[in-house]
């Protein structure tokens, strides 16, 4: 798979899927997370760390200022500031990912990068499958890269503003054609509702339903 453009996405993450299959295109992924403490405040034990731990300056908070009764000014003695590595404590999260191909499984560790949004609280897409679990990657559909979903992303856009075209010249797009018979075949349902529980006022609404989508046809 290539490697995304950078200004596509972002640098990538691993994870493990915990829930897949129950959500249309997304699965639920458990990812691993270092974070620091700030109610603790705690730092690295050993003053001299070596090269390889991320040293981060590390100021601790200064005493609060007193006023004296001689000078009438505030305590300007501070603590010092050395420099000392924070001590990390690992956590986790879970991220909804986008799986517009169904390719992931639970269990799957598989890596993630931030694409298009895809909506409201799914803000990354599956980038590839590091260590699948159960069923092989072969006996799955692929992965798809993300200039593939950008592809299909302004193909649906392109057919929208064909669509709106010809409603402008007042022609007939099939895609109206289907919901129309669908809420007309609603409507119907409806009206054979309403009489077999003898109920006129169901009836009349779901006559008035099937013939308003026949009218918008």
């Amino acid at each position: 798979m290539p490697a995304p453009h950078p200004s596509l996405a972002s640098a990538s993450l691993s994870g493990v899927v915990v829930s897949a299959g129950r959500m249309t295109g997304t699965v639920k992924v458990r990812v691993a997370q270092q974070v620091w403490n700030r109610h603790l405040r705690k730092v690295h034990p050993n003053p001299n760390p070596s090269q390889s731990d991320p040293i981060i300056p590390f100021h601790p908070p200064s005493p609060p200022k007193q006023k004296t009764k001689e000078q009438g000014s505030p305590n300007k003695t501070d603590l010092p500031h050395p420099w000392r590595p924070l001590q990390y404590f690992p956590t986790r999260t879970h991220i909804l990912v986008s799986d517009p191909a169904a390719s992931t499984r639970e269990g799957d560790i598989i890596s993630l990068h931030s694409g298009p949004r895809v909506s409201k609280t799914v803000h990354h897409t599956v980038a590839s499958i590091v260590s699948p679990f159960g069923t092989p990657i072969a006996a799955r559909p692929p992965v798809p890269s993300l200039l593939d979903l950008l592809a299909q992303r302004a193909r649906k856009r392109d057919a929208k503003e064909e669509r709106r075209a010809m409603r402008a010249r007042g022609e007939v797009v099939e895609s109206d054609l289907i919901v129309a018979e669908q809420q007309a075949a609603a409507g119907r349902r409806s009206a054979r509702q309403g009489q077999g529980k003898a109920k006129p006022k169901a009836q009349a609404k779901g006559k008035e339903a099937a013939a308003a989508a026949v009218k918008r046809v």
